[in-house]
């Protein structure tokens, strides 16, 4: 479909170091490699082809660096928004998953600090698709030098597990089991019609809605979800996990219906 917007990574202080020590690194031995053959066999002689000597060293000083830096610039991973769905396109291919086939969604971020001032938010959001599709994940890395990005990019992950959230709803609604967290990792949660079902390595626990605080907090990329009353934690896992986001919103959605339900009767 139509590209809406498309983001690329800038190269980084690192990498653009690392680029330039390995072309001089390069540079160095091939030239020392050459003057030392040159003048051990005769072929080069002083002051006849000085003009060489300067001539190749301005060359490959100039030459290399840029030949590098235009294949990083023309090689650079570069995620776009489309009409109907996001792309990835990279050196091995392009990855293409329309909203509708996205399962899942989760995203890991963190502000980085230079010198106790913030510098950009590195962010990664990785989508899947649904379960039985024949199809990539996409991961996309972040690194913002300042907190919002294109709107239309920023707004991609939210958009897209808005739209999980949505029909994970309408089902826990109709009455059916949905699972929210359903991973490898551990615990695992279901939404129950009236309730939340988490499955660790202690065994089940379920918990009527109506008794639950509220959608939970997020600290140091922790979710810590509670019963009303109690301090310790009824769920307690990684907000990186995929559809947590998803899930959460469910859970938003469902307690003011639950908790105004249990109220009324």
């Amino acid at each position: 479909g139509k590209v809406l917007a498309e983001y690329r990574p800038n190269g980084t202080f690192v990498t653009i170091a690392t680029y330039w020590f390995g072309t001089f690194l390069f540079m160095g031995l091939v030239l020392g490699g050459f003057f030392r053959h040159a003048f051990w066999t005769g072929e080069l002689e002083p002051p006849q082809d000085w003009g060489l000597m300067v001539v190749l060293p301005a060359g490959l000083l100039l030459g290399i660096p840029l030949a590098l830096l235009l294949f990083a610039r023309g090689t650079r991973p570069t995620f776009r928004r489309h009409e109907h769905g996001i792309s990835k396109s990279t050196l091995s291919g392009t990855r293409e998953l329309r909203f509708d086939e996205i399962g899942s969604a989760s995203r890991d971020g963190v502000d980085v600090y230079i010198n106790l001032i913030y510098s950009y938010t590195s962010t990664d959001w990785t989508f899947y698709p649904r379960p039985g599709l024949d199809k990539p994940r996409i991961k996309v890395s972040l690194m913002a030098a300042s907190r919002t990005v294109d709107p239309a990019i920023a707004n991609v992950f939210s958009d897209v597990t808005t739209a999980i959230a949505t029909a994970m709803y309408h089902r826990v609604v109709a009455g059916e089991r949905v699972a929210w967290l359903d991973d490898p990792y551990t615990p695992s949660v279901d939404f129950l019609p009236d309730g939340i079902e988490i499955r660790g390595e202690k065994g089940t626990i379920g918990s009527p809605l109506a008794e639950i605080d509220d959608s939970g907090t997020v600290q140091k990329g922790v979710y810590r979800l509670y019963r009303r009353g109690e301090s310790k934690p009824l769920l307690e896992t990684y907000a990186w996990r995929p559809n947590f986001d998803a899930g959460k919103i469910v859970l938003h959605w469902l307690l003011p219906q639950r908790t105004a339900a249990s109220s009324a009767s």
